[in-house]
């Protein structure tokens, strides 16, 4: 076990800490959506969700809650997206494991990805 005062454990705790503020201005964030495909209707029924406003993603209920959210995106979202869907899911999953060590060093490209897409096609602002 590494303990508290590590700059191992300082790290990893500063990762988890970010990445769950990515996560929460992704899915806190979105706004409306024009585009009338599947992928564009699910990031604007999202948005209205008002339920997954208040969702803590620190919590490990949460944090599964945002995997869901991601992996429902996934199997509507544009073919060129999905690795970036996978690469954001296992990252998330690795969070909520306790493993941040094990997000892939890409999850912030991946994700950035996925924002910038959801704007150029689907008018959608995920605040990445």
């Amino acid at each position: 076990m590494v303990p508290d005062s590590t700059p191992f454990r300082e790290d990893n705790m500063k990762r988890i800490a970010s990445l769950t503020a990515v996560a929460i201005m992704a899915v806190g964030t979105l706004t409306a959506c024009s585009g009338g495909d599947a992928y564009c209707d699910k990031l604007k029924d999202y948005d209205k969700d008002e339920d997954l406003a208040e969702v803590d993603f620190q919590s490990e209920e949460g944090q599964q809650q945002l995997i869901d959210v991601m992996e429902d995106l996934e199997s509507d979202a544009p073919d060129e997206l999905k690795d970036d869907y996978q690469l954001v899911i296992e990252g998330f999953t690795a969070i909520r494991e306790g493993k941040p060590e094990d997000v892939d060093p890409k999850f912030q490209a991946a994700f950035t990805a996925i924002g910038e897409d959801a704007q150029e096609n689907c008018d959608v602002d995920m605040g990445i």
